[in-house]
């Protein structure tokens, strides 16, 4: 009987983008499934972050291993990464002897300078370990320096051969799930989407002081590749026929161009209908959510929305405001237009503008559609039966 499980995880912890969102919420459902859950972060990546112990909760420990804090140091960032390496047969052993686990995951250890020290020690001790696949990088996200072709190889590597190697892997989409079904045994593979805590973002919908304007959201990073430039496109073309519109945005700024926008409204007192609300704490996110009548994920696509699953799309049904997203990855295979969403063509404005459009035009339509998301997130996105997934199968690997 599975009575505890650690999880390895790079960098950021509990709070802090994609990875963090994802094992948190994994954490707090394996806690709702009696399970106690210990992380290693093994890259410290905030001047904040103590070397040592901490608790999230009564079931959840975490732990920052690395004592050198993330600089743009070459001599601190080669420190910090050699003793991240060095450091996982000594973790692995912790948890073992110590913890008394014997069940791993792995999050975000995707180059086999961290998987060959894991494989040997996980032999050695008698341990399993299983690995989350979140992602499939382009050859465009690697430059070319000599540096930059080396790390390409080594990611390549680790992703055709190393990670079938692991006890079990968990995939995020159908697309890897379609890449790894041919090369792992399928007893040792698993997909899901995600772990979403849908309470945290189903709170009471603000009272609108001013219920004649209609607000359309989006929170996340904001990036070219996250189709915000669309976004912008098609708000600015809405605008001019709905002068009671308004865009609200939060979120990590990745790009200039993007930063640029920003400032561009922002010192423009004539299209203050765009309001950049900054990167918020998490904790202020839902309640921000909760103030728009419509919830946009525009993404483009790639073969990254193809592999990858939003976090956003679950956070937005969560909320029972309706969705308008593109239509990529697992979202065109799953989602149903006009039934759990708005579906639009990717890296298209014009398309993208249309499905905001008819959500403005058709008010009665938002509650079901969004209803009906609410439902869809419940029965495949929620991190408690999610959590109960990933043990059945960790579990069935272990006998």
């Amino acid at each position: 009987m599975v009575q505890k499980v650690a999880i390895i995880i790079k960098t950021s912890f509990p709070f802090g983008g994609a990875a963090s969102n994802m094992v948190r919420n994994l954490s707090y459902g394996l806690e709702k499934n009696n399970i106690e859950v210990f992380i290693y972060v093994i890259r410290n990546i905030n001047e904040n972050n103590k070397y040592g112990g901490k608790t999230l909760s009564n079931k959840i420990h975490y732990y920052y291993v690395n004592p050198v804090p993330f600089s743009n140091s070459f001599m601190k960032k080669t420190t910090m990464w050699v003793i991240s390496i060095l450091s996982l047969p000594a973790i692995l052993s912790h948890i073992r002897f110590k913890v008394k686990a014997k069940n791993i995951l792995l999050y975000d250890l995707d180059y086999p300078y961290y998987f060959l020290p894991i494989l040997v020690t996980k032999y050695l001790l008698g341990i399993k370990v299983y690995n989350f696949i979140v992602d499939f990088y382009d050859d465009s996200k690697f430059k070319e320096s000599i540096k930059d072709r080396i790390k390409k190889a080594l990611y390549k590597t680790q992703l055709i051969h190393f990670n079938k190697l692991y006890d079990g892997s968990i995939t995020i989409s159908n697309y890897l799930y379609n890449f790894y079904k041919n090369k792992i045994n399928k007893h040792n593979l698993l997909i899901i989407n995600h772990f979403i805590n849908m309470e945290f973002f189903s709170i009471e919908k603000s009272i609108d002081l001013n219920p004649k304007i209609i607000k359309i959201g989006y929170f996340g990073t904001l990036s070219v590749l996250n189709g915000i430039l669309e976004l912008f496109e098609a708000f600015n073309d809405l605008s001019k026929e709905y002068c009671n519109i308004h865009l609200i945005i939060a979120g990590v700024v990745r790009d200039k161009i993007i930063q640029e926008e920003i400032n561009k409204y922002e010192e423009n007192n004539d299209i203050k209908r765009i309001h950049y609300l900054g990167n918020l704490p998490i904790e202020k996110v839902p309640y921000e959510m909760n103030k728009c009548e419509i919830l946009v994920n525009p993404r483009r696509k790639g073969r990254f929305s193809e592999a990858g699953f939003p976090t956003k799309i679950g956070e937005y049904f969560s909320t029972k405001i309706p969705t308008v997203t593109t239509s990529v990855g697992d979202l065109k295979l799953n989602i149903k237009h006009k039934e759990h969403a708005l579906l639009c063509l990717p890296d298209d404005s014009k398309d993208l503008r249309e499905k905001i459009e008819y959500l403005i035009l058709y008010p009665a339509e938002r509650s079901r559609i969004a209803e009906n998301a609410y439902q869809w997130a419940r029965n495949n996105l929620e991190y408690n039966k999610n959590a109960y997934r990933l043990l059945m199968f960790i579990i069935r690997n272990n006998n």
